[in-house]
């Protein structure tokens, strides 16, 4: 904890988070990784009767009723898309490549195809990797130890030559992998006539985090920086780079897409100033004290590709484990009705007949 961190640290720390708070990018922070439920090329002959929805920082668990209305078995392939993710060097948020996916049905567990492929700049590239034994999914097997793709130092180097020259990798030591990665699960699966279907998937949901203070909570201090951001790049003419309006910005959404309102944002700032035993530096008592800020995305619209409505949605939000970060943690999102309290760590929130018209942003403070 901060009073824990002898003073030259904390100095170290808040010049790091200076950087990581405003801009959000691969080595600073993480951008989460929104995935969803499985989906269909519109089926509008089944019908989801029921959804229970758990999603925390660490795991996000599905379970699904599915009926099929006809008086005949259909069958169909299933998928379950990941969106398009990217190497990045020492991302806080962990790998992109979601390899933790599992689905069982009726209590077995689903035996599943993957589909990876490769593109640079909207050219697939994937047939050239596969032939130089490169693997798409891993960047090359990349060793974060040695930074390097072990794929790539096993080859001879007219063949390095030819993935750089084709923007596989960079050309620059070390040579980071360049492609954009499409990833795709899919099973055939039976939906018996007039039957209902138990289906449940799991996965590690690819988290956003970064460090705020607790200044940049309230919308106002959010404007003001960003409005003060924006005059001295035009005052400077281009020496601050786009990016620090752009991270900025983006920050904004991050906090405003999740719902942080007034009460939670107070409730914060209080948990932080109770922690305090040290007066604040000059500039901590602008910006108040550190905070961990981590998201999760969900996509709640792959739903509509089945019969709609959803008859039966339940979601739960967990918070994270209070043991951790001494008995305090916070969690916020929008939800359009009523939010029930289960206890100290679960939050439940229910809606009959739902059609999904956006998706899930949900924050967690620690």
């Amino acid at each position: 904890m901060r009073n824990r961190l002898p003073q030259k640290l904390r100095a170290i720390i808040f010049l790091v988070c200076m950087v990581a708070c405003a801009r959000l990018s691969g080595n600073d922070s993480a951008a989460s990784t929104a995935a969803g439920g499985i989906q269909l090329t519109r089926e509008p002959r089944i019908s989801m009767q029921k959804e229970r929805l758990f999603i925390s920082a660490k795991k996000v668990r599905v379970e699904y009723e599915f009926a099929n209305d006809t008086d005949r078995d259909i069958v169909t392939e299933v998928a379950f898309p990941i969106p398009d993710f990217a190497f990045e060097f020492d991302d806080p948020g962990g790998p992109r490549s979601m390899d933790d996916f599992k689905v069982w049905v009726e209590g077995k567990k689903v035996e599943f195809k993957t589909e990876v492929k490769a593109s640079v700049g909207g050219k697939d590239i994937t047939a050239l990797l596969e032939r130089y034994k490169v693997d798409a999914n891993s960047f090359g097997h990349f060793d974060w130890n040695a930074v390097k793709s072990l794929d790539l130092a096993k080859l001879p180097a007219t063949l390095q030559t030819e993935l750089m020259r084709a923007g596989a990798f960079g050309a620059n030591d070390p040579f980071f992998p360049a492609w954009t990665v499409s990833k795709t699960y899919h099973w055939t699966q039976d939906f018996p006539a007039r039957g209902i279907l138990h289906v449940v998937h799991e996965y590690q949901p690819m988290a956003g985090f970064t460090l705020i203070q607790t200044a940049q909570l309230d919308p106002e201090h959010r404007n003001r920086k960003i409005t003060e951001a924006k005059t001295k790049m035009a005052n400077d003419k281009g020496k601050v780079g786009d990016w620090v309006v752009e991270s900025l910005i983006a920050l904004d959404h991050e906090i405003t897409d999740s719902c942080v309102d007034a009460k939670t944002q107070a409730a914060i700032v209080s948990a932080v100033d109770t922690r305090h035993s040290e007066p604040r530096t000059k500039n901590e008592g602008d910006n108040g004290d550190f905070v961990e800020f981590a998201w999760v995305d969900y996509i709640l619209t792959t739903a509509n590709s089945w019969k709609t409505p959803i008859a039966d949605f339940e979601l739960i939000i967990e918070k994270s484990d209070p043991k951790f970060i001494h008995g305090k943690s916070f969690v916020s999102f929008c939800w359009d009705g009523s939010i029930e309290k289960l206890d100290d760590r679960h939050f439940m929130a229910r809606a009959k007949d739902f059609l999904p018209k956006r998706e899930l942003h949900i924050a967690f403070f620690n």
